[in-house]
């Protein structure tokens, strides 16, 4: 077939295939292109001559990506997601664009956090990415930058004693309220923690909640009685779920009170032991899930806002919407160019959010060059 839909389908599977790249360990660290080659159809030609250097293949990789994406109309930069010197230990040969295919490959996760941003969606008429040698010019939006950073929140960090707790317990105690956000900031903490970009009120979600903050046993900010009572039902109940369903008084508070119904149906003999042994596994899934941040570290913003970004972000990086990538990203000034730095997610930055800035004019687009 040499229909334009089966062209379309082959370019999208080479450019899937490609990515396998990071999963792959090679000796030679241009091998992580090259060998794959004979199942893709990426125009690159093997040269394995001391005069072609590790960068200049993982460059030449990209710029056959973007010409493909351009060709397809597509823009999923796909590469940035496994790039970043503050995700992956520096390595002087690439760009810090290009994605680390040889320190992916050792197993050094990504981070992946499914904003679902896109800037084109809010700006039709940027341009497409470019490059130009080493350098990749793209549009971002500059959002706010990096003030405070703090550690990884994994739930043994956050609940012992030591400098991530620290640094938590003071961002729960100085912040009454959230600069969008109608909810407690052990909520807050919870939410970017769990990589959520917003609360869901269902029973899973508010069962690790409640085991959340009652494993951190902060204190928290006492509640001025001016502060406005939410606009909604004083109780809230989520739907039963393997006989279990959680309510919440939502009085406006900082630490508002949990309940848990257990159905007669499971456990009609010992309803305690029926709820101790469903919160066995809630824990044992919050581990499991916090455990992922390893390789990750909360940071607040010059704004006041709660993120969490890649374990070598530094102060001062700027949080930022780049074109093509559907999570924020931080980017790191080097002179008249940028670094990039690696993914990262800010509670209450949303599509909405960067659209009412962009039309209030506090934000802009612009095209920017990475090395």
């Amino acid at each position: 077939r040499s229909d334009a839909g089966s062209v379309k389908e082959r370019m999208e599977a080479s450019l899937q295939i490609s990515e396998f790249g990071g999963t792959l360990l090679a000796s030679d660290e241009r091998d992580h292109i090259y060998g794959l080659l004979g199942l893709n159809d990426l125009p690159i030609r093997v040269d394995y001559s001391q005069e072609t250097k590790v960068r200049d293949v993982y460059v030449e990789y990209c710029r056959v990506v973007l010409d493909m994406l351009r060709e397809m109309d597509k823009r999923s930069y796909i590469f940035l997601r496994d790039a970043g010197v503050g995700v992956f230990n520096n390595n002087e040969d690439l760009p810090s664009w290009a994605p680390n295919f040889p320190e992916r490959a050792t197993g050094e996760p990504t981070l992946i956090f499914g904003a679902k941003l896109r800037l084109v969606y809010l700006e039709p008429k940027i341009p497409f990415a470019s490059l130009s040698g080493p350098v990749l010019s793209l549009a971002v939006v500059r959002i706010q930058s990096l003030e405070r950073r703090g550690g990884s929140p994994t739930l043994k960090n956050l609940t012992e004693e030591g400098e991530v707790r620290n640094w938590c317990q003071d961002f729960v105690l100085r912040h009454e309220s959230y600069p969008n956000q109608k909810i407690p900031a052990l909520w807050v903490l919870f939410l970017v923690a769990m990589r959520m970009q917003g609360l869901v009120f269902d029973t899973s979600t508010m069962l690790l909640l409640q085991h959340f903050v009652g494993s951190l046993k902060y204190a928290i900010p006492n509640t001025s009685t001016e502060r406005p009572r939410v606009q909604f039902a004083r109780h809230m109940k989520t739907p039963e779920v393997k006989g279990i369903s959680v309510g919440v008084e939502l009085d406006g508070s900082q630490n508002p009170a949990f309940m848990n119904w257990v159905s007669p149906d499971i456990a009609f003999d010992n309803p305690s032991q029926s709820l101790e042994n469903r919160m066995f596994e809630v824990r044992a899934r919050l581990v499991f899930l916090l455990r992922r941040n390893y390789n990750a570290r909360l940071f607040e913003t010059d704004g006041g806002f709660l993120g969490m970004g890649p374990k070598l972000c530094e102060q001062g990086d700027i949080i930022c919407l780049v074109d093509g990538y559907e999570d924020l990203v931080l980017l790191r000034k080097l002179g008249e160019r940028y670094q990039y730095v690696g993914p990262c997610m800010v509670l209450g930055v949303s599509s909405a959010y960067i659209k009412n800035q962009l039309a209030a004019g506090e934000f802009e687009v612009e095209t920017i060059e990475l090395i």
